[in-house]
């Protein structure tokens, strides 16, 4: 098994224009999301339609703009606002495709005095939402080795010299989740020691790189199990891609209500970016957020074991 732990890194290294490649991007989307996350110290960019009724505003932590019309809905969509907030029968009423946290949010910023902006938090939460599809791509990247071998039917070579499916999927497992971790770990670590503001700790980071890497891993190594390699990297690629932006890991636009709503909670990058909202007091539904995400990981496993060793055998028969 370590044999062809070193076998791998080996071949990997040979690679290394896409090697250097993933590592530009996952570098490239923290640097981007450091960015984004102090190029507006406000909380949020509402519209507030003019009533001569409202209340006092607390602007502070508010990009407030009035306006005398309603916005149109697609403002929200393209970003122009990220609420549209109207005062209707002595009540607030907001318009947004944000979380409902964010509204319960936006309604304390804009309704209490001397409440304090969390800008740590929000700048950890970009730049890891940022993170979560790009090392999702990376850890396909390394895992593209198994599918090689399947194409080169080394597997059934390697299936004769004596070791298992199993143990051939936990020396790749361990290689790709290896070199995902430390390689993204490196990155936010060099990026703090050159005076940047990553928002959470290191250790608040390596536990939540733990839990992406574990189920990046697991879900390459699935899907290279049940397609080839030129079908995994295009379906793979396209169903990382879709899942990251329904689960607003850039942008949150989608409701949590209704069957849409349903599926998209469902999403593991959804409960990613939900724990990493509530690092600082993990709660009840955290935990079974976690545990909900250590199940994926075992059922990709288990599929990846279980076609595995059913393509050995027909290639045998």
């Amino acid at each position: 098994m370590i044999a062809l732990f070193k076998h791998q890194l080996l071949r990997l290294w040979q690679d290394k224009k896409n090697l250097f490649l993933y590592l530009c991007l996952t570098a490239g989307s923290i640097i981007v999301a450091i960015v984004m996350s102090h190029q507006n110290s406000k909380f949020a960019s509402v519209a507030v339609i003019r009533n001569t009724q409202m209340p006092v505003i607390y602007e502070e932590n508010v990009d407030v703009h009035y306006v005398d019309e309603r916005p149109l809905e697609t403002d929200l969509v393209t970003q122009t606002y990220d609420a549209i907030i109207e005062y209707k029968v002595h009540q607030w009423v907001i318009c947004s495709y944000k979380t409902e946290d964010f509204e319960n949010q936006l309604l304390q910023l804009l309704t209490l005095e001397n409440i304090s902006l969390p800008q740590d938090k929000h700048t950890g939460e970009t730049i890891f939402g940022f993170m979560i599809m790009f090392v999702m791509m990376e850890a396909l990247f390394y895992t593209s080795l198994y599918g090689e071998d399947k194409e080169k039917k080394m597997l059934q070579r390697i299936s004769i010299s004596g070791m298992s499916m199993t143990r051939y999927l936990c020396s790749q497992s361990l290689l790709t989740f290896l070199m995902t971790w430390s390689s993204t770990f490196s990155i936010l670590l060099l990026t703090q020691l050159f005076g940047m503001e990553i928002g959470f700790s290191l250790t608040t980071y390596a536990f939540l790189l733990t839990l992406l890497c574990l189920i990046a891993t697991a879900f390459a190594m699935m899907m290279n199990s049940i397609f080839d390699k030129e079908t995994t990297s295009l379906s793979a690629s396209a169903t990382i891609v879709l899942t990251s932006l329904l689960s607003g890991t850039f942008y949150s636009f989608m409701s949590n209500d209704g069957i849409i709503g349903i599926c998209i909670n469902a999403l593991p990058q959804k409960a990613l970016m939900n724990i990493s909202e509530n690092i600082n007091y993990i709660q009840n539904t955290q935990w079974l957020e976690i545990l909900y995400l250590l199940g994926l990981v075992i059922v990709f496993y288990t599929f990846a074991i279980v076609v595995g060793k059913k393509s050995i055998i027909k290639s045998h028969s």
